[in-house]
């Protein structure tokens, strides 16, 4: 199910997740709730030094972390 999301439904998001981005004041630290592929935590870890995503699906979190620079880190929580 990553590469679904990954490939149809992040490319979707794309312009409301440059909304959050623009919205949001650069600071120390990001949470990124229900983070799917990690798509939107990779962008928030070029503003913020740590970024922190949870998931309920192992799977989505698994390939957010293949994906995760040392910035992000990525964890299965509800």
């Amino acid at each position: 199910m990553p590469w679904v999301y990954a490939t149809l439904i992040d490319p979707l998001l794309a312009g409301a997740r440059r909304l959050i981005l623009d919205a949001l004041p650069p600071g120390r630290a990001a949470l990124d709730a229900a983070c799917g592929t990690g798509d939107l935590g990779r962008r928030l870890a070029h503003r913020y030094r740590s970024v922190v995503g949870v998931d309920l699906d192992a799977s989505m979190v698994a390939h957010a972390r293949r994906l995760a620079g040392p910035r992000e880190r990525y964890e299965v929580h509800d």
